[in-house]
């Protein structure tokens, strides 16, 4: 298997300045809307942790259908409604 280029860990924690505090899942339940495309999973970065974070991201938002579970198990109902309302503009 090829080795993915290396990227410095500020150039994902300056778009994902929270993931230390959400969970992929729960980041992916959230947001997964607002992404057309992600280019992050394609690279390593120095720390490791926020390289697993960012691939398991990856991974999520190529799933449609596990977003959608994501979004019933981790979001209120409320929160589902402006996602929702959101995508619908």
């Amino acid at each position: 298997m090829e080795e993915l280029p290396c990227r410095p860990d500020e150039w994902a924690e300056s778009v994902f300045p929270e993931w230390k505090q959400v969970g992929p899942e729960k980041y992916a339940a959230r947001n997964a809307h607002l992404f057309f495309s992600f280019s992050f999973y394609n690279y390593q970065y120095p720390n490791k942790k926020l390289e697993a974070w960012v691939h398991r991201l990856g991974q999520l938002l190529n799933d449609p259908a596990q977003v959608e579970r994501l979004r019933q198990q981790l979001l209120s109902a409320e929160e589902r409604e402006r996602i929702a309302w959101d995508t619908e503009k």
